[in-house]
């Protein structure tokens, strides 16, 4: 899930292609909702059942390496930069109907302070 829906997903958000973005992103949340284990974990593999309507979910759940690459998905969605020279820029990045985005105690570093 991460080196391909994630990556082409990050590639969307970045180029502001958010058609393509909104599109890609749906598919993210249904194949990753998994109430039968937590609510929310990101799978190594998944494939979609066209006839169920479903979502298969194979391999390593919660693999490191897959899930980091969706939350840095979700990291550019929120727009959130704390990386140039002491300054902080919020540019969030949100799909076609999304009226909102909001970040919880989201780290933040500038300069030596470091704030939530």
């Amino acid at each position: 899930m991460g080196y391909c829906i994630g990556f082409t997903t990050q590639a969307a958000v970045l180029l502001d292609q958010m058609a393509d973005a909104e599109r890609l992103l749906g598919l993210i949340c249904r194949a990753i909702y998994n109430p039968m284990y937590e609510p929310y974990i990101v799978p190594e593999i998944s494939a979609y059942d066209q006839k169920t309507d479903t979502f298969i979910r194979m391999g390593d759940l919660g693999n490191g390496v897959q899930q980091a690459e969706i939350m840095k998905l979700l990291r550019i969605m929120v727009g959130i930069d704390d990386s140039h020279s002491g300054q902080l820029r919020i540019l969030p990045r949100m799909p076609f109907g999304w009226t909102r985005i909001s970040a919880d105690r989201f780290p933040v570093q500038i300069g030596n302070c470091q704030s939530t």
